[in-house]
């Protein structure tokens, strides 16, 4: 039943309303995680929580949701760049239905925490509470997010860039979005909604379940089965998801891309051999594909063998040195060597004890890099 997988978190939420448990234990905590990016120590709890309000929803949750909305923004534009999460779109929908004019200051700093939340954000937040009223409100406040608001949506509820029945519409889809009621219409559904709430063992359970149940494996099943190890973290039955649609591509192209990110998948699994002999299958069909060299395809499958290279980090391995030699070899056919791919050439030739290589891709090296360089000053100048 639908209610088993969140029943416990709307235990929490009503622990949360009887002021059982404070507020402040989904608010915001930072972190910095090894690769040196901003986490959210309490963003799983905080989306649990919000998820349980989704489905077990309260009038007196308002000033809840103003506080969560508040810890995601903050979230948001302390994490990276480019971080938008689904927490977020939640919160501003549930906080949305209460229909208040002030809550355009708290969706315009939502829409602007950073370039992703900017990017995905939906302009009818900042009317939800009515065209009208909520320019009324924005035109007598000296917010300093008022101009920012004009920008977005125009300089009056007459020229306002939605119109009174894309906003009924709006509001309609974002019932269907985010329903009241917790329904499985498919076993997908469960899937999904058990990796929302880092439920790991029911996702495992969820994507084991929806495996048994297929009888015809075609190319989109095979992909729906690679990704749902993806999910789970199971390398094993992703790359043999994978290698099963790899049977359904037809052009060269799409085979030596699917060949490419098979080899990925093995390299991923310190499988250097079974990696390599995914590229040795992509060259038989690298040359039906129209001026490879030039394009990033080609650039990253060159690539691709200098990474196996270092994997197997012995130079006398003939697996490394064949695909040193044949990396090596079409490197020098590109039409563009990215630093990204120079320096792992140079590591490359450190290992294979190949001094002369050393020295001339060492050079490409710093040509490209100042190259760069110079680009971003030019950029900076704009």
């Amino acid at each position: 039943m639908p209610e088993n997988m969140i029943g416990k978190h709307i235990d929490t939420l009503h622990q949360l309303r009887n002021g059982e448990i404070e507020i402040s234990t989904f608010y915001f905590k930072q972190a910095i995680d090894k690769g040196g990016f901003s986490v959210d120590e309490n963003h799983l709890e905080r989306f649990r929580l919000l998820l349980a309000m989704q489905y077990n929803r309260s009038d007196n949750d308002e000033p809840l949701l103003r506080e969560l909305l508040e810890q995601e923004i903050l979230f948001h534009r302390a994490a990276s760049l480019t971080l938008y999460k689904q927490s977020l779109e939640v919160c501003m929908s549930l906080i949305s239905k209460f229909e208040r004019v002030e809550y355009v200051w708290l969706f315009l700093e939502a829409k602007l925490a950073n370039i992703r939340t900017d990017e995905n954000f939906e302009l009818p937040y900042l009317v939800s509470a009515g065209i009208k009223a909520t320019y009324d409100y924005v035109f007598t406040s000296t917010h300093e997010l008022k101009n920012e608001f004009y920008e977005c949506m125009g300089d009056s509820a007459e020229n306002c860039f939605i119109s009174e029945q894309e906003l009924i519409e709006w509001k309609e889809q974002q019932s269907g979005y985010y329903p009241a009621v917790l329904t499985f219409n498919t076993i997908d559904d469960e899937i999904y909604l058990a990796l929302d709430l880092g439920e790991r063992d029911i996702l495992n359970e969820k994507v084991d379940e929806w495996k048994a149940l297929q009888t015809e494996w075609d190319e989109k099943t095979y992909l729906s089965a690679s990704y749902f190890a993806t999910l789970t973290g199971n390398k094993k039955d992703e790359i043999w998801a994978f290698e099963g649609a790899y049977t359904f591509k037809s052009t060269p192209w799409d085979k030596v891309s699917h060949l490419l990110e098979l080899s990925r998948l093995y390299l991923e699994n310190n499988e250097a051999k079974n990696a390599w002999n995914k590229i040795i299958i992509a060259q038989n069909y690298l040359p039906l594909v129209e001026d490879w060299h030039g394009c990033g395809l080609g650039w990253f499958i060159v690539e691709r063998a200098f990474e196996i290279v270092l994997l197997i980090n012995n130079s006398e391995d003939e697996t490394g040195i064949e695909a040193y030699k044949w990396g090596t070899y079409e490197a020098l056919n590109l039409n563009y060597r990215s630093a990204f791919l120079l320096k792992k050439m140079v590591q490359a030739t450190t290992l294979m004890n190949d001094a002369n290589g050393n020295s001339e891709y060492n050079a490409m090296l710093n040509k490209e890099i100042k190259l760069e360089e110079d680009e971003m000053k030019r950029l900076r100048r704009r």
